[in-house]
C-alpha cells in the first residue's frame, strides 16, 4: 500500500467514480515510488485509515490483523460500521453499540466478557463508507474514542467516494495497490492448491493453465488485479467458461456472480427481485456513460424515472426502488 495525501472535497460525481473503481490504476504496471507494508504500517502508527476501492481487500486485511494481534494475545474488536451505525441511529452510544458488535456471535455477553471487551486497545472498524448517512458523526466518535485513552489503536477501512481526510485530521492515510503479477500467481498457486489438497500435480497444472489464459487477455490481467475481480476469474475458469474470449459475456458472468456472492461476516440490508437489480444497472451504466458529471441525486431521480415509466408505477416510488437498487449494487462491490 502507499501513503495518502488528503482528499478534495469537490470532486465531481465522475472524478469519485474514477478513484471508486480505479482501473485506470490497474492498468498501471508502475510502483509507487513510496510503499508500506500495512501489517508494518498498522503496528507503527496508533491511529490509520485504509482506502480501497471494492473488491481491494480491506476486509480481508482487517481479518489478517486480526489473526495477527490476536496471537499476540492482545484484545482486539472488530467491528463493521454500519452495523454499529445502524445500533446508533436506533439510540445507543458509540460505547454500547461497539461491545454489542463486537461481541456478536457470543451466546450471552457476561459481565466478564463484557469488561474484557471494554479494555481492549485495538479496534479495527470495517466500512465506514457504508454508515452513510452518519459517516462523519461516527468519525468523529471514533476518534473521541481514541483520545480517551493513549494507548488506543484504531484501523478504519473505507472506499474513496465520498471520503474526506479531514474527518482524521492527524491519522495516517494508507491507500491500497493493486495487486502485482507475482501477487496473482500466488494468489492462483494457493487457491488451486486448496481446491486439490490431495493432488498437488493437478493444482500446480490447472494453475499454470489458469494463468496462462489470464495472458491470453490484456483486459483480464487487467482484472485479475483487483482481488476481489481475480477471484471471480478463478471461479468462473473453474466452471469451465471462457475467461479470455467475449468479453461482453465474461463482465456478465462476473456480475452475476457479483449479485450472488455471499459475503463471511456481512450481512446484506438490501434484496431486490434479479430483473429490476439487473435493469437498474443497465440504467445506471448507460447514464453514466452519456453524463460522466451527474450528481448522484440527479441519478436517483433519472433512474427512478425510467424504472418509473417501465414498471408503471408512480415517479415517487420508481426514486426510492432506484435508491435501493443503488444501495443493493453497491453493498455488493459494484
Amino acid at each position: 500500500m502507499t501513503p495518502r495525501g488528503p482528499a478534495s472535497e469537490s470532486k465531481s460525481l465522475a472524478e469519485q467514480i474514477r478513484d471508486y473503481h480505479e482501473w485506470h490504476r490497474l492498468t498501471d504496471a508502475s510502483i509507487p515510488p513510496e510503499t508500506v507494508d500495512i501489517e508494518y504500517a498498522a503496528r507503527k502508527n496508533r491511529l490509520v485509515v485504509v482506502v480501497g476501492g471494492p473488491g481491494s481487500g480491506k476486509s480481508t486485511l482487517l481479518r489478517r490483523l486480526v489473526s495477527g494481534c490476536s496471537a499476540e494475545g492482545k484484545v482486539v474488536l472488530r467491528v463493521s460500521l454500519r452495523a454499529m451505525a445502524l445500533r446508533m441511529s436506533k439510540g445507543e452510544t458509540f460505547n454500547e453499540a461497539l461491545i454489542a458488535v463486537a461481541s456478536d456471535g457470543f451466546s450471552s455477553l457476561t459481565g466478564a466478557l463484557g469488561r474484557l471487551l471494554g479494555e481492549a486497545l485495538y479496534l479495527l472498524a470495517d466500512g465506514l463508507d457504508e454508515a452513510d448517512p452518519n459517516r462523519a458523526d461516527l468519525a468523529d466518535c471514533l476518534g473521541r474514542w481514541a483520545l480517551a485513552d493513549e494507548n488506543r489503536h484504531i484501523v478504519v477501512t473505507t472506499r474513496p467516494i465520498g471520503h474526506n481526510s479531514v474527518w482524521f485530521e492527524g491519522w495516517e492515510h494508507f491507500e491500497l495497490l493493486p495487486l502485482e503479477k507475482s501477487d496473482v500467481e500466488d494468489f492462483a498457486e494457493t487457491v488451486y492448491d486448496l481446491l486439490h489438497p490431495k493432488n498437488p500435480e493437478e493444482a500446480k497444472l490447472n494453475s499454470s493453465c489458469f494463468l496462462k489464459e489470464l495472458d491470453r487477455s490484456r483486459m483480464t490481467s487487467v482484472a485479475a488485479r483487483n482481488p476481489q475481480l481475480l477471484g471471480f476469474l478463478i471461479a468462473l475458469y473453474a466452471g469451465g467458461y471462457d475467461i479470455a474470449g467475449n468479453r461482453f459475456r465474461l463482465f456478465s458472468n462476473i456480475v452475476e456472480k457479483t449479485r450472488e456472492q455471499r459475503v463471511p461476516g456481512r450481512l446484506f440490508q438490501q434484496m431486490m427481485d434479479v430483473p429490476t437489480a439487473y435493469r437498474a444497472l443497465e440504467w445506471v451504466g448507460w447514464l453514466l456513460l452519456h453524463r460522466s458529471g451527474v450528481s448522484e441525486s440527479e441519478l436517483v431521480q433519472e433512474l427512478g424515472q425510467h424504472l418509473a415509466t417501465e414498471l408503471s408505477m408512480q415517479p415517487l416510488h420508481g426514486q426510492q426502488v432506484a435508491s435501493r437498487a443503488l444501495d443493493f449494487w453497491e453493498e455488493r462491490g459494484c
